[in-house]
């Protein structure tokens, strides 16, 4: 599709939208502006904005509008996005610890948890992906005022536990371990705890491996998983033993507790 200009008028419509509905906009809202054309009439410029790029598709019924300077580019928020296309969820893992300033690279998939089951739904240049859970682990999030509009985002804690129950892989061990070490007078270990008591079984035994990891007091979490006489593999490659947490570790992680 070849990069079209605006004409002065889908221009001013666009205007006058960005500034009464701000980036997103329904298509209810562009009905509103364009309340002297017919139904019809309107629907047909709502489908050429979105054919040449100025209004990017979100979800049925609801556009983003791209920045006026570039064809097609979304430039409302992600977080903002992703709470479009399901309001009943809300964003974590990295995206969320972006937000708190502990992760700076750009991602290219925004992940939220949610009570519905939603598929991952490509807006723009990002992937939006879903993660369908209970009700007992939908906790843990604030509500901000993103660019006008509510967004729910996991606390530093929730984001960091949730990249281990709903992702659990070295990498996402990984992670959570850089973060800890990095960013240690930002995370409440209270609240952390807290939020352990709520989460599984699996999920507290692998922070308890952290914690001590990472010199950091483990007691509470032991008390938690202690009477539980399953076991627990980090990932799914995992073959060392470790008695104290019941939990089948990998040699990956032998640099952390050497550098202890």
């Amino acid at each position: 599709m070849k990069r079209t200009l605006l004409t002065s008028r889908d221009s001013a419509i666009l205007e006058e939208a960005l500034a009464k509905f701000g980036n997103i906009v329904t298509t209810r809202d562009l009905y509103s502006i364009l309340k002297d054309a017919s139904k019809a009439q309107a629907l047909n410029i709502i489908s050429r904005l979105a054919k040449r790029g100025w209004l990017v598709r979100i979800k049925h019924g609801t556009y983003s509008i791209a920045d006026l300077t570039s064809r097609g580019y979304l430039d409302a928020s992600q977080l903002v996005v992703a709470q479009t296309i399901c309001s009943n969820s809300y964003v974590t893992m990295e995206a969320a610890l972006g937000y708190h300033g502990m992760f700076d690279q750009l991602l290219s998939t925004i992940t939220s948890v949610s009570l519905a089951q939603i598929r991952t739904t490509n807006s723009g240049s990002s992937n939006y992906h879903y993660i369908s859970t209970q009700n007992h682990f939908f906790y843990g999030f604030d509500e901000v005022t993103i660019e006008g509009k509510q967004v729910k985002i996991a606390t530093i804690e929730k984001a960091l536990i949730d990249l281990i129950q709903f992702n659990r892989s070295i990498y996402s061990v990984d992670l959570v371990i850089e973060k800890m070490q990095t960013y240690k007078d930002k995370i409440n270990f209270n609240r952390l705890a807290s939020y352990l008591e709520k989460s599984t079984t699996a999920t507290t035994r692998i922070f308890g491996y952290i914690f001590d990891l990472l010199g950091i007091k483990s007691s509470s979490l032991d008390n938690i998983v202690k009477e539980d006489t399953s076991t627990t593999y980090l990932s799914k490659d995992s073959g060392v033993y470790q008695a104290k947490w019941r939990l089948y570790i990998d040699k990956y992680f032998d640099k952390y507790s050497q550098s202890a």
